[in-house]
């Protein structure tokens, strides 16, 4: 009869833990191909932006970032001039989130599945082993978010150089209330006077 309860045991936890794979929206995001919609060239550096919609924001970052209040802008910057120029955040006409604060909002919320896996283990104590497996699911996919971001998007607070005979590409968060805006950016020439102004 022991035997038989917790061969029973045995195979509910086994199910538990498959099914709670399903609990934690893996993130899988893609390369996504630049088709500017804007482009404006001036003083020989050349700088062209696309406003992501939702479905390219969901296949690229792998989230509904709109639904966040964010429209995520790619700007690759060209340089054909002979002048080293710098792109600062503080340039730019609308208000630009640091993207660890977009993908902090992205991120999936395990407490409180953790908090009814505990409860349910005071009946039943291989939900311990749910509520571990499931903190450690939501925390890798959380990370993995942190690093995206990172690694693909401006942080706010260090400037881009754009040195003659490159091309940068990064992408930038503005809210969705300035999605419709006029995007202004202006590159100052490191250690030189030369400002240029793009409306976007």
């Amino acid at each position: 009869m022991l035997k038989l309860e917790f061969q029973r045991t045995l195979l509910l936890s086994v199910f538990l833990l498959f099914a709670l794979s399903g609990c934690v929206k893996s993130y899988k995001p893609r390369s996504l191909s630049f088709a500017p919609q804007q482009r404006e060239k001036q003083g020989g550096v050349e700088v062209t932006s696309k406003r992501l919609n939702a479905q390219e924001t969901e296949a690229f970052l792998g989230r509904d970032i709109a639904a966040k209040g964010y429209t995520p802008v790619q700007l690759s910057i060209r340089n054909d001039s002979n002048k080293t120029f710098v792109f600062d955040t503080a340039h730019v006409s609308v208000p630009v989130e640091k993207p660890l604060t977009v993908a902090h909002k992205l991120h999936d919320g395990a407490t409180g599945r953790i908090i009814a896996w505990l409860f349910g283990a005071l009946y039943y104590w291989p939900l311990l082993g749910a509520a571990a497996l499931d903190g450690l699911n939501s925390h890798y996919h959380n990370k993995r978010i942190d690093r995206f971001f990172s690694k693909h998007a401006h942080n706010v607070d260090e400037e881009l150089t754009i040195a003659p005979g490159t091309r940068t590409q990064t992408v930038v968060f503005i809210e969705n209330k300035d999605e419709h805006a006029a995007l202004g950016i202006e590159l100052v020439e490191q250690n030189g006077e030369t400002r240029l102004t793009y409306n976007l």
